[in-house]
């Protein structure tokens, strides 16, 4: 079959043609790192940087507090304002080194998807080389000039676009794969070297903490040699029990109105620990002010950060700084019994929430006046009066 100029001049248009459009090969499947963990590491770098700024402010109070040589009372708070805002720092560091952990995992597992697909195509560009020496630019004219009639003539041009096509589409998935992989490789590395940041700055925050946690006890331990510092504190004591005694009276009249009434029921034990005590219901020396009192809760002992459970269920009264009980929980159960919760780390719910019989409310700490990580509890019946808590928990 003879082709004169111009039909060529046609053919070779539409290979052009066919070369660029026809033919689209498989991408290759970008693999970046989990939009999951993404999302949570840019959340929990974003909480760092409001507790880094609650941290600063703490610290600015701290130092005031020194120099301004305040109360026993409120240097203590002021300890235990960035001891609180140092663990939550370690926290959220903890949470970020997992993430880290878990997109370095990630961007292995791409890299190497990313090495199997190149290997594929490398492969592919071996036999793409051995087909253009078989049927090069010369080939290409020769099978259509050599084309026997019109039919044969559109499928040699379909063999030929294809070939073109399959050429370009290897070579463009070969450098789109190798830009994949060069981004996965820097973020790999962008991951390790984030996470080596924040492992330092864990053990860095862990020796602050145990400085300003040092320190807090020992203004604790001064009150021993210091008799005009702790008859201070035995008046600061004695002036938050009273001020306490009569802000639950109060809260019980306003909650009264409303007719809520106990449920009745036992108590569970409001500490993710065994049932073990330090101090009962009972007369003791109070280890601050050496003076004999009657312990009107339990003190139950547990490590820094143990969950502090709701004894039942309730309304939240209080979620605040109170005198010497510290970071303190009062629950409102109905018929004017609360429960009190003293001394604690951190909180975690606030005023007018309602909470389930053991929903963590709060962790175990040794803010206010303590000498140890422990929980307070105490029970109140008719507004104010204290009971032993035992005739609940049993």
């Amino acid at each position: 079959m003879k082709i004169t100029a111009k039909i060529l001049l046609v053919i070779l248009s539409v290979l052009a043609v066919f070369s660029c459009f026809m033919f689209v090969g498989k991408k290759t499947v970008i693999y970046a790192a989990n939009d999951n963990i993404e999302t949570q590491i840019r959340s929990l770098e974003s909480s760092l940087s409001k507790i880094e700024k609650e941290r600063s402010q703490a610290q600015k109070a701290l130092n005031s507090a020194k120099n301004s040589k305040n109360n026993q009372l409120a240097l203590k708070r002021q300890y235990d304002n960035e001891i609180v805002s140092l663990e939550s720092l370690i926290l959220t560091t903890e949470e970020l080194i997992k993430q880290y952990d878990l997109s370095i995992e990630k961007a292995n597992e791409d890299i190497a998807v990313l090495e199997g697909q190149l290997e594929e195509q490398e492969l592919a560009f071996e036999d793409m080389i051995r087909m253009s020496f078989m049927y090069g630019n010369d080939n290409y004219l020769q099978m259509i000039f050599d084309s026997g009639s019109f039919s044969d003539l559109l499928s040699r041009l379909d063999m030929v676009s294809y070939l073109l096509s399959y050429n370009k589409n290897v070579i463009d998935g070969m450098i789109e794969t190798e830009e994949q992989l060069r981004m996965s490789t820097d973020n790999l590395q962008l991951s390790k070297d984030n996470l080596q940041s924040y492992i330092e700055s864990k053990e860095t925050l862990k020796a602050e903490l145990d400085q300003k946690s040092n320190e807090a006890q020992l203004l604790i331990n001064s009150l021993d040699k210091d008799e005009k510092a702790a008859a201070q504190a035995l008046k600061e004591i004695e002036a938050s029990k009273k001020q306490l005694e009569e802000d639950i009276a109060e809260l019980a009249k306003q909650y009264n109105k409303t007719g809520e009434k106990y449920s009745g029921g036992i108590f569970i034990w409001p500490v993710d620990q065994k049932q073990s005590t330090s101090s009962g219901w009972e007369w003791r020396i109070n280890p601050i002010s050496k003076k004999r009192e009657f312990h009107n809760g339990l003190d139950i002992p547990a490590p820094r950060g143990t969950k502090i459970f709701a004894a039942s269920g309730g309304t939240v009264v209080k979620a605040a700084w109170y005198g010497g009980y510290g970071n303190c929980v009062i629950i409102n159960h109905g018929g004017g019994v609360m429960t009190l919760y003293g001394h604690c780390n951190k909180l975690n719910v606030k005023e007018g929430q309602s909470v389930k019989q053991g929903d963590t409310i709060a962790f175990v700490g040794s803010t206010g006046y303590s000498t140890g990580n422990h929980l307070h509890f105490t029970v109140y019946e008719n507004g104010n009066t204290a009971v032993n808590p035992w005739n609940y928990l049993k």
